[in-house]
């Protein structure tokens, strides 16, 4: 076993942010509407971000990753 001499270990990185279309579910059409962009590190949390910045509610929305 190797003495490391007590040095710290290397934090993880932060995932990098992706980037996010947002869009509202709608029951009266087959289609969804874009409600915008948001980044966020992953669908979840790009859901309650949009949620609050769109003012929207969180359970009609859907995030889809960014080409």
């Amino acid at each position: 076993m190797t003495e490391t001499g007590g040095m710290a270990k290397k934090p993880a990185p932060t995932p990098k942010p992706i980037r996010w279309n947002i869009y509202r579910a709608t029951s009266n059409s087959p289609l969804c509407t874009l409600v915008g962009t948001v980044e966020a590190a992953t669908a979840d949390e790009a859901v309650e971000k949009a949620a609050e910045q769109f003012e929207q509610p969180a359970t009609k929305l859907i995030a889809v990753r960014y080409r």
